[in-house]
């Protein structure tokens, strides 16, 4: 279950039903409906993130919603369509590429970007959410080799868990990291890590419980690294 943080007015909940990249939910009350991407799958687990709100006409019920665009019924019996906020940034150019970003639309986002600082948004956002195949892409685009060695092995993973610790490893958030290869079917990858970027402190933590035969070779190199600081 992703839990969905909604105003306590709220009277009303509809799902987007055209398909994307992204489930959509949007929770609505009397004057404000509220746009709401859900990932199953990303660096920090699954989640559900606010993308944008929109004023609601006066005496207007929402009764539908695809792609973005709401139906509307009216106390006169008229219906009629309005397009979410989140989605009406999409046809502006300056702010397409950060809607579609938001959204989590990655596949559209790639027509969008225009500028070496456009392809990285797109490498670290969907990287941040496992796509590895567009982040892949995108980094390739900026002839990053070694961000596309190391999604390549991302993608080759076991289990998700251990593909979220390898992202978060790619992106810098080692304590993310961590907590991910610690749920995965490789925790000695947290210990490795660790040890890797010489961060000793947290790797005779870790080593306390995944391998004890380790602590003495650990500590005798924080020793060492101590002498020289």
């Amino acid at each position: 279950m992703i839990p969905v943080a909604v105003a306590s007015s709220t009277t009303g909940l509809l799902w987007d039903s055209w398909p994307g990249e992204a489930a959509l939910l949007a929770s609505y009350d009397a004057t404000t409906i509220t746009s709401h991407v859900i990932m199953r799958y990303s660096v920090r687990g699954p989640y559900a993130e606010s993308v944008g709100s929109t004023a609601l006409p006066a005496g207007q019920t929402p009764l539908w919603l695809a792609g973005g665009e709401l139906g509307l019924h009216g106390q006169d019996g008229r219906l009629l369509r309005l397009m979410l906020s989140s989605h009406s940034a999409v046809l502006v150019p300056e702010t397409c590429l950060d809607a579609l970003l938001r959204m989590r639309r990655y596949k559209e986002a790639w027509s969008a970007c225009q500028s070496d600082e456009d392809w990285r948004l797109l490498a670290e956002a969907s990287l941040r959410d496992l796509e590895f195949e567009i982040a892949n892409r995108a980094f390739r685009r900026l002839k990053d080799a070694g961000m596309v060695r190391a999604l390549e092995e991302a993608a080759e993973a076991e289990n998700r868990s251990e593909a979220a610790g390898m992202a978060a490893l790619c992106i810098g958030d080692h304590d993310l990291a961590e907590q991910a290869f610690l749920q995965s079917d490789r925790p000695a990858a947290a210990l490795a890590m660790r040890s890797s970027l010489l961060q000793w402190p947290q790797a005779l933590n870790l080593a306390a419980s995944l391998a004890p035969e380790q602590v003495p070779q650990l500590a005798k190199q924080y020793a060492q690294q101590l002498e020289f600081t």
